[in-house]
């Protein structure tokens, strides 16, 4: 007997597969940062898991990874800036917000980076060798006191839209919420017919976004698609990383 296996799970699987990245030795402790205002600091911890020695830098950029991490005006300190992990050990970081005006009515969002540079010992004089360095990006949301709602909440109230482009579809999403949605998968069932985005991405507070959709590798409809009374299936990244599986309809939230 063969089982079914629905097509926004099959996408889901092959999203989350591409998204594993080639780890370096030094692993920081959440995929996201969470900073609420009321907090004086937020801890981040990294952890060398490797078998070598590493030398780190950290810094926060304000979305343009190519910056000059000098020359970025951010309003968080980070201490320590560079040090030294050895195997099997632990550094944590003290990330405190330096109460720069930031929007009150919704999150702002920054980059936190690591920058690990294995300590190896020199080669003999003359020989050639490659020496490599690891950088690590993730998110650090600030997230203003007296917000309303919930950040976990704000999925079910994203509205949703399948317009024509050059290209075929876009799935156009709009967020009323004060909160940033980060997505790993979008997807959509109109006409019969299966459309999915394995991608990514993330909408902003108050804003929209248009998500490419393309048909999927199939030579006839879909069977029992138009039947489906939440079209749009989608995966969402929470506060801790954990992927969230959700539906909506065409036209407004879930």
């Amino acid at each position: 007997m063969t089982t079914s296996i629905p097509w926004f799970a099959v996408a889901a699987a092959c999203a989350l597969a591409a998204a594993i990245p080639a780890q370096a030795g030094v692993v920081i402790n959440s995929t996201r940062i969470i900073y609420p205002q009321r907090e004086g600091e937020v801890a981040v911890q990294l952890t060398n898991k490797g078998d070598t020695p590493s030398r780190i830098k950290v810094w926060i950029d304000n979305g343009d990874g190519k910056a000059d991490p000098a020359a970025g005006a951010v309003p968080f300190t980070l201490t320590p800036q560079t040090f030294r992990i050895d195997p099997g050990k632990s550094q944590a970081l003290r990330l405190a917000y330096t109460r720069a005006p930031l929007p009150a009515d919704r999150e702002s969002v920054f980059w936190f980076n690591a920058l690990e540079e294995p300590q190896q010992a020199e080669p003999a004089p003359g020989t050639n060798y490659l020496k490599l360095s690891y950088q690590t990006r993730i998110k650090l949301f600030f997230r203003p006191d007296g917000l309303a709602g919930k950040p976990g909440d704000a999925p079910a109230r994203l509205q949703w839209t399948l317009l024509p482009n050059a290209t075929g579809k876009v799935l156009h999403v709009s967020n009323p919420t004060a909160f940033h949605v980060s997505f790993l998968f979008a997807g959509v069932a109109a006409d019969g017919v299966a459309y999915e985005n394995g991608d990514g991405g993330m909408i902003d507070p108050g804003a929209s976004l248009d998500i490419p959709v393309t048909r999927m590798d199939k030579p006839t409809p879909l069977p029992g698609l138009e039947a489906i009374s939440q079209p749009v299936r989608f995966i969402w990244i929470d506060d801790y990383g954990a992927t969230v599986p959700a539906q909506a309809s065409l036209g407004g939230g879930s």
